[in-house]
């Protein structure tokens, strides 16, 4: 529903489309604009500092121990900054994958 509000306002300037307030109209349909774009990051914000400190601890714990068993932790380093891309990208492409939907649902 905030959405389908957020979309509508998107409208708004296509629809008082008047050579006075063109600026103001623009400026409003940009900053929406730019909310959209950053909304999925603000909804995983909680996830990406999980990983965030997940990393630096294992970050940490790889220099604690850089001599006993280092292919080993690179190999987990790499496996774990793998599935922090995906995590990264997933709700990015959730989200964009939910704008291209919202057509058909309405």
């Amino acid at each position: 529903m905030l959405l389908l509000l957020f979309l509508l306002l998107l409208l708004l300037p296509l629809l008082l489309f008047l050579p006075v307030h063109l600026p103001y109209l623009l400026l409003i349909h940009l900053l929406l604009l730019l909310f959209l774009l950053l909304l999925p990051l603000l909804l995983f914000l909680p996830i990406l500092l999980l990983l965030l400190i997940l990393l630096l601890l294992l970050l940490l714990f790889l220099l604690l121990s850089i001599f006993l068993f280092l292919p080993i932790l690179l190999l987990l380093l790499l496996l774990l900054l793998l599935l922090l891309h995906l995590l990264l990208f997933l709700p990015i492409l959730l989200f964009l994958l939910l704008l291209l939907l919202l057509p058909l649902l309405l």
